[in-house]
C-alpha cells in the first residue's frame, strides 16, 4: 500500500472571511468578544495578523477600555505590531462589508472548525512520522496516537448557555414522571435503603467518591451497589478496576 503524503504540503484549512468578519463584529459590538472567547481562542485564527489583533483586543478589554479603530490602533502601536498586522488600513478593511449585527457565533465555529482540523493534520503528521521512525514500538505509538486525537477532540465547541424554553419541556415532563411514582429515591437506588433516604438515589451527571481509610470495604460497597443496580434496577452497569 503507497501512502501519499503530498496532501501536507496544501494550504491548511482556514477562512480568512470568517475571521475578519468576527474581528469587525468585534468593532461594531464590543459586547460580542464575550461571545467569541466563548467559543474560540487567539491561537485558533490561522492568519497571523489577526491573531495578534484579537490579542490585543482582549488586552484593551483587559484594562476596560473601549474597543475601536483609534485604541486599537494604538494598542497595536504601543506593542510594535502595528505595521506586522497590515497598518491602520487593514483595521480599517475589518469593518467593510460587517453587517450592523454579525452573526459572531456562527462564524466564530467556523474559525474553530478549521482550527480543529489544522490540529488533526498537525497530529496525524507527527503519527504517521513516529511510524515511519520506529522509535516506539506498536503498542506505544498507538497510546501517544489516540492520546493526539483525543486532546484534539477535547477541544471541540462545546454547548454553552441554554434557553429556558429549552428546559421547560423536559423539566416538567420530569416532575410529573417523579410525581406519579411517588417515592424518596428519585434517582438509581443503590440498593442500600438508608443512603437512598439520603441521598434520594444516584441523579444524572453527579461524581460520587466513595472514601475511607484502606481495607474498610469500599470496593466491596461498590461491587453491591453495582450488583444491585444490575440485577434489580435492570439498567446498564460498566465497573472498571485500577487496583495493583
Amino acid at each position: 500500500m503507497e501512502l501519499d503524503l503530498m496532501f501536507l504540503k496544501k494550504t491548511p484549512p482556514h477562512s480568512l472571511e470568517a475571521e475578519k468578519t468576527v474581528l469587525g463584529g468585534i468593532l461594531v459590538n464590543n459586547e460580542n468578544l464575550n461571545t467569541v472567547l466563548s467559543i474560540i481562542s487567539p491561537e485558533d485564527f490561522y492568519k497571523d495578523s489577526n491573531r495578534k489583533i484579537i490579542e490585543r483586543i482582549v488586552v484593551l478589554v483587559d484594562k476596560s477600555l473601549p474597543v475601536d479603530l483609534l485604541s486599537l490602533s494604538e494598542e497595536l502601536q504601543r506593542s510594535g505590531s502595528l505595521d506586522e498586522v497590515g497598518g491602520a488600513s487593514y483595521l480599517s478593511s475589518l469593518l467593510d462589508g460587517v453587517p450592523k449585527s454579525p452573526n459572531v457565533e456562527y462564524y466564530s465555529k467556523i474559525i474553530k472548525e478549521k482550527s480543529l482540523l489544522r490540529k488533526l493534520i498537525l497530529s496525524s503528521a507527527k503519527i504517521i512520522s513516529s511510524s515511519y521512525e520506529q522509535k516506539e514500538d506498536a503498542d506505544e505509538l498507538l497510546n501517544d496516537a489516540q492520546a493526539a486525537i483525543l486532546d484534539v477532540a477535547e477541544q471541540r465547541v462545546k454547548p454553552g448557555f441554554v434557553s429556558v424554553g429549552q428546559l421547560t419541556a423536559p423539566t416538567l415532563e420530569m416532575i410529573a414522571q417523579l410525581a406519579e411514582r411517588r417515592e424518596a429515591v428519585t434517582g438509581v437506588p443503590s440498593g442500600f435503603r438508608d443512603l437512598d433516604n439520603l441521598t434520594s438515589g444516584f441523579h444524572k451527571s453527579e461524581f460520587v467518591v466513595v472514601a475511607a481509610r484502606p481495607s474498610m470495604g469500599k470496593t466491596a460497597f461498590a461491587i453491591n451497589i453495582a450488583e444491585h443496580v444490575a440485577l434489580n434496577e435492570g439498567l446498564p452497569v460498566a465497573v472498571f478496576s485500577m487496583e495493583m
